[in-house]
């Protein structure tokens, strides 16, 4: 629950509430060298608990585990009781601008007012980085309610000016690459880890939804995750900047979240004179493939809580030439679509975060 020391803080500003979201933005951006990895001007803490994860015959991604430390250990129950998290000292204006979910939290909502709360990618509508102002196509919607057991919190350990947080996202891998794109609003990051396999598309998904990220990151990912399904068309499309036809990977990211897919036709690739065409074909398939974990896969040792630092410069790989190795994503192609949410994913995630929801109150009230 809120501390009754902690100040709300409105986004945007009542100085500001009548200049253009875009602008602020654009100003943000241009505006985060001088903030990313600055700790000392941080005004919050995110705590993001890792979750423990007793594997056995588990729907999962490809990925094993999730490595906090970067040490190259897997992750298994934690010594003295002590839960494993990722702790960083952020921008809440950053967070403010880009995340509905934050805003509210920073604002002063109450945490259980989100429980049935869903995020629409269309509210509110945040401008497109490029020359286009994609909006969500009006008859495609993609809405992700936060369940009971994912509920964010500010912690006892708040003070009136510095909100600590309880933000249990669905996928830690790929927060910080996100946080990356919430500060500088650039996604090369983000696709070059998607291409390495070091991040799985469906994981960096949950999260946009959890945190409710404006259109533009999800205009992006429909863009990489048709690429990805169409090996064919990929280095004629990545030719081009991936918000070309925001409709089209719009409505791409939303049917892939909700296990469905719509392909791009001929006049939506990039040799089309033609823009955007809003009579995509839609693929009912579901997500037949999954990869299993087996005994072998189930993790070990341990990882004591540790603070995840931040670097500007996150090495991207070169720039793929056309005609390299198309990215990986870990899953057959043959894969219609992706479930939305993994039922047995999320029923695994369920037994095992209730031991870490119990945890919280006691592990962090001690921080």
């Amino acid at each position: 629950m809120f501390m009754s020391s902690y100040t709300p803080r409105p986004f945007p500003p009542h100085s500001l509430i009548d200049v253009p979201l875009e602008y602020i933005l654009d100003q943000l951006h241009n505006l985060a060298p001088d903030y990313w990895n600055q700790t000392e001007s941080a005004d919050c803490t995110i705590v993001i608990p890792v979750p423990i994860i007793h594997c056995k015959n588990v729907l999962t991604a490809p990925r094993a585990s999730y490595d906090p430390s970067g040490l190259g250990r897997r992750v298994t129950e934690p010594a003295s009781n002590l839960l494993p998290r990722i702790t960083m000292k952020l921008h809440s204006d950053y967070l403010s601008a880009q995340s509905s979910l934050l805003r509210a939290l920073f604002a002063g909502a109450s945490p259980l007012d989100l429980v049935q709360t869903p995020c629409s990618p269309s509210s509110p509508p945040t401008p497109s980085s490029g020359p286009h102002s994609p909006l969500p196509p009006p008859d495609v919607e993609s809405t992700y309610t936060i369940p009971p057991n994912l509920i964010p919190r500010v912690l006892p350990s708040s003070t009136a000016d510095h909100p600590v947080l309880l933000l249990p996202v669905p996928d830690p891998s790929s927060i910080e690459v996100l946080i990356h794109w919430i500060y500088f609003g650039r996604t090369e990051f983000i696709e070059d880890a998607l291409d390495n396999g070091d991040i799985e598309w469906e994981g960096i998904a949950r999260n946009v939804e959890y945190l409710g990220l404006s259109t533009d990151i999800k205009i992006f990912l429909g863009w990489w995750y048709g690429r990805w399904r169409h090996p064919s068309r990929s280095r004629m499309r990545s030719a081009y900047p991936w918000d070309r036809y925001p409709h089209t990977a719009y409505s791409i990211y939303a049917s892939a979240c909700h296990g469905q897919e719509i392909e791009w036709n001929d006049s939506d690739t990039a040799c089309s004179d033609d823009d955007d065409d809003d009579d995509d074909e839609e693929d009912d398939g579901s997500d037949e493939g999954q990869d299993i974990f087996t005994d072998d896969d189930c993790m070990s040792d341990t990882v004591e809580d540790v603070d995840m630092e931040l670097s500007e410069d996150y090495p991207p790989s070169k720039n793929k030439a056309l005609g390299e190795e198309e990215p990986r994503r870990g899953r057959s192609r043959t894969t219609k679509g992706l479930s939305w949410p993994l039922d047995v994913t999320e029923q695994q995630r369920q037994l095992h975060t209730e031991a870490y929801t119990e945890l919280s109150s006691e592990a962090f009230v001690r921080a």
